[in-house]
């Protein structure tokens, strides 16, 4: 701000050196600050891409995540179900080794009843043939 001489006299010419003193200092004030506001402004734009960028990439990172989380998923699943398989196959399995050792046992008795019926009538017919020999 620009000061005068307050007596009136000469007053012209002294307050034109300080008022054009001003608008140098005014002038150059603004020059700093608009200056500084371009930079307070390149410094936004630049942070604000930043975060621009980091949010992208955050949003692709969740899309890959999920995407594997979904293999994953998938991979369970899969895993799962083969696993099922696998079971009912072993339970067919034993099922059918079951069935054939209930075979095998029944097999295996009537062998051996007929044995026990071949070695019975063997005695019965060596008896005979004793008893016949000694007559």
């Amino acid at each position: 701000s620009g000061s005068g001489s307050g007596s009136g006299s000469g007053s012209g010419s002294g307050s034109t050196i300080s008022d054009d003193g001003s608008l140098e200092l005014l002038e150059a004030v603004g020059a700093a600050l608009s200056a500084s506001l371009q930079a307070v402004r390149a410094e936004f734009e630049r942070r604000e891409q930043q975060l621009a960028d980091a949010d992208n990439q955050l949003e692709g990172k969740v899309r890959k995540l999920g995407q594997e989380e979904r293999l994953a998923e998938e991979a369970l699943r899969l895993r799962r179900q083969r696993l099922e398989e696998a079971q009912s196959a072993q339970r067919a399995s034993v099922a059918a080794v079951l069935g054939e050792k209930r075979k095998l046992q029944c097999a295996a008795r009537e062998l051996e009843s007929d044995v026990q019926d071949t070695l019975i009538r063997a005695e019965i017919q060596v008896t005979l043939d004793v008893g016949g020999a000694a007559l």
